[in-house]
C-alpha cells in the first residue's frame, strides 16, 4: 500500500510540474516501461499494474483539469476509436465480473484504458511544433542505448546486473549460474529483440545523418546475441524501412557519402553476423528443436477449440502448467482471446486496424513511420505473448505512434533534405508569401495589430 501511494503521488506530481510539457510526462512513463519488466509487478514491485500507467493518467487527469475543453475536443475528434475502446472495456469487465476467469482488472486498465489516454495525451502533446517531438525522440535513443549498455553487459560477463530476484523466477533461469542469452530490463530475449526493432523507425527521424546507421549496427548486434530468430526478422525489416526513407529524403551527394560508408559498415555487418554473437542463433536455426512443432500444435489446438472460448474464457488459464499444451500459445491475440472470448478479441483487432487505416488515411507527417511502427507490432504478437503476457512496451509505442502520426509537423518527411532545411524557416505571421513575380504586398492588418499594424502598408507604399 506504501508503495502504491508513492507512485501515486509521485506521478500526480511530476505530472503537474511538466503540466505544459506533457510530452515530458509520456516520455517518463516509456522509460518506466523500458526500464521496470513487467514480470516485476506484482512481485518485486507490489502494485496492481505497471506503474508506467499510473504516470499516463496521472498525465491525461492533469491535461483533463488544465483545460477540459480541449480534452473533450480531442475526444469528439476519434469518435469510433473511442466507441470501439469502451465496447472493448466494457467486454472486458463484463466477462471478468460474470464468470470470474480471465485476467485481472489490471489488464483492462493495461490493455484498453491506458493505451487510450496515452492516445489522447499524445495528441494534447503535440500540435505540429518540432520542439518536443525532438525531445522525445532523444529520450528514445538513450533509452535505446541504456538497453542496448545493459544487454551488451549481460552477454559479456553472463550477469543480470538488474531485477535478479524477478529474473531467478523465471523459467529460462533454471539452475544457472549466468546468462547467455541478454534480456536487459525486459526479463526474456524476445522482448527485447522486439523493442529495439519496434523503437528503431522512431528514433531514427532526428535529423542526424549517421545516427541511425549507428542504432542499426548496435541493434543489430544485440539482437544477434540475444539469439531471438523473429526478433532478427523484425529489425531488418524495420532497418530495410529506414534505410529507404532516409535515402529518399537526402539529395543525390549525401546518398553517394553514405553508399561509400556504406561499404566498411557492411563489412562490420558481415562481421557480427559471422562472430559468437551469432552462435546460439545459428544453433538454433540448424537445430530448431521441437520448438516449431510445438507452436503449430499451439495453432492447431486454438483452431479446433476456438468453440470453447468464443463468447466466454477458457477455463484453464495456463495451458502448459495444465499439460494441455507443451508449450504457451505464443501468440499475443490467441492468448487474449483465451482469456477474454474471441469475440473481445476481434474488438481488439478491429481497435488495431482502426488505429492503421487512421494513420494512413491522415495527413501527418510521419503518417508512413507510425504505420510500419504498429505493423510491426501486430507482426510480433504471431510469435510472443506480447501486450496478453504483460509486455506493454511495444503496445503503447504502437498507440502513441497511432496519435503521432496524424499530427502534422513542419518540414515533411517525404521532402527531400537540403542544406537549408537543417534550419527550419519561421514565416513571417504578419504577410502572406507573395507569388513569384510579383511585387512584395503587405497582408490587411488585423484589428490587433495596432498602430504598427496599420504603419506597414503605409511604409511599403512610400517604397
Amino acid at each position: 500500500m506504501t508503495t502504491l501511494l508513492i507512485v501515486l503521488c509521485g506521478a500526480a506530481v511530476f505530472s503537474m510540474i511538466f503540466a505544459s510539457r506533457p510530452h515530458f510526462v509520456i516520455l517518463a512513463a516509456f522509460a518506466l516501461f523500458a526500464l521496470v519488466p513487467s514480470i516485476a509487478v506484482g512481485t518485486v514491485v507490489p502494485l496492481p499494474v505497471h506503474p508506467g500507467l499510473f504516470m499516463i493518467a496521472a498525465g491525461a487527469a492533469v491535461q483533463f483539469l488544465r483545460s477540459p475543453r480541449r480534452f473533450l475536443q480531442v475526444l469528439n475528434s476519434r469518435p469510433l476509436l473511442a466507441c470501439l475502446v469502451l465496447l472493448l472495456s466494457a467486454l472486458m469487465l463484463f466477462i471478468r465480473w460474470s464468470t470470474g476467469y480471465g485476467m485481472s482488472l489490471g489488464g483492462v486498465l493495461s490493455i484498453a484504458i491506458g493505451p487510450f489516454l496515452l492516445y489522447v495525451l499524445t495528441l494534447l502533446s503535440f500540435s505540429g511544433a518540432p520542439g518536443p517531438l525532438r525531445t522525445l525522440l532523444r529520450g528514445f535513443a538513450v533509452l535505446t542505448l541504456i538497453v542496448i549498455g545493459v544487454a551488451g553487459a549481460q552477454y559479456f560477463t553472463g550477469d543480470v546486473y538488474v531485477w535478479e530476484s524477478a529474473y531467478q523466477q523465471q523459467w529460462w533461469w533454471g539452475s544457472r549460474q549466468e546468462i547467455t542469452q541478454p534480456v536487459a530490463t525486459f526479463g526474456h530475449w524476445i522482448p527485447m529483440a522486439v523493442f529495439l526493432a519496434v523503437i528503431l523507425p522512431l528514433t531514427t527521424l532526428l535529423k542526424s545523418r549517421l545516427l541511425w546507421i549507428f542504432m542499426i549496427v548496435l541493434s543489430l548486434a544485440t539482437v544477434l546475441a540475444s539469439a531471438s530468430r523473429a526478433g532478427l526478422i523484425l529489425l531488418v525489416i524495420a532497418s530495410v524501412f529506414v534505410a529507404g526513407r532516409e535515402m529518399r529524403a537526402n539529395t543525390a551527394h549525401r546518398n553517394m557519402a553514405l553508399l561509400i560508408l556504406s561499404l566498411p559498415l557492411g563489412a562490420l555487418v558481415v562481421s557480427l553476423v559471422r562472430s559468437e554473437l551469432s552462435e546460439t542463433l545459428s544453433s538454433k536455426v540448424e537445430d530448431d528443436g521441437v520448438s516449431t512443432e510445438l507452436r503449430l500444435q499451439a495453432i492447431d489446438w486454438f483452431f479446433s477449440h476456438m468453440g470453447d472460448f468464443a463468447v466466454s474464457p477458457y477455463p484453464v488459464s495456463d495451458l502448459l502448467a495444465a499439460g494441455i499444451l507443451g508449450s504457451s500459445l505464443e501468440n499475443g491475440f490467441f492468448i487474449f482471446a483465451t482469456g477474454y472470448s474471441v469475440l473481445t478479441a476481434s474488438v481488439l483487432a478491429m481497435v488495431c486496424i482502426t488505429l492503421v487505416v487512421s494513420v494512413v488515411s491522415s495527413r501527418g507527417t510521419h503518417r508512413f513511420t507510425a504505420a510500419v511502427v504498429i505493423l510491426l507490432f501486430l507482426a510480433s504478437t504471431v510469435f510472443s505473448g506480447s501486450f496478453a503476457s504483460g509486455s506493454a512496451f511495444e503496445y503503447m509505442l504502437a498507440w502513441m505512434a497511432a496519435a503521432l502520426g496524424t499530427v502534422e509537423f513542419p518540414g515533411s518527411e517525404q521532402k527531400p533534405r537540403t542544406e537549408a532545411a537543417d534550419t527550419p524557416a519561421v514565416p513571417d505571421a504578419s504577410c502572406e508569401a507573395a507569388p513569384t513575380g510579383s511585387p512584395i504586398s503587405a497582408a490587411p492588418p488585423s484589428p490587433a495589430s495596432g498602430e504598427a499594424g496599420r504603419r506597414v502598408p503605409e511604409e511599403y507604399g512610400r517604397q
